[in-house]
């Protein structure tokens, strides 16, 4: 759902880019569907190219969680590229899989400066 959600961003009528794309500021309504609920972040992608702007956002949802001590299932990453498949080309997509693994390898200390689970 958060590679769907990522994917409408960024091929929406005005496409969008979220600088802080992290599950803490993401929820889960009432239907189902994920809704981002601090929008503080959230730009027009204008000037960023859209495969750097999916490959930020993909790379925020994993580095919080790492920052927190919470240990994704290993197909969490694969799971949210699939669910961008719908709007990207699979060339494209294994574009922004390897913007991600560049992202998080030069990242650094992932720890949050607020942690959101206390």
């Amino acid at each position: 759902m958060l590679g769907e959600l990522v994917g409408r961003m960024v091929t929406g009528r005005l496409p969008l880019f979220n600088r802080d794309q992290k599950p803490s500021n993401i929820i889960v309504s009432t239907s189902g569907d994920l809704v981002v609920v601090d929008t503080v972040g959230v730009r027009a992608l204008a000037a960023m190219p859209r495969e750097r702007a999916v490959a930020r956002m993909v790379a925020s949802a994993l580095i919080e969680p790492a920052g927190c001590g919470v240990a994704l299932p290993k197909t969490f990453a694969t799971n949210i590229l699939a669910g961008l498949a719908p709007s990207f080309d699979p060339v494209a997509l294994a574009r922004v899989a390897a913007l991600v693994s560049s992202i998080l390898r030069e990242h650094g200390d992932p720890t949050p400066r607020i942690n959101p689970l206390g």
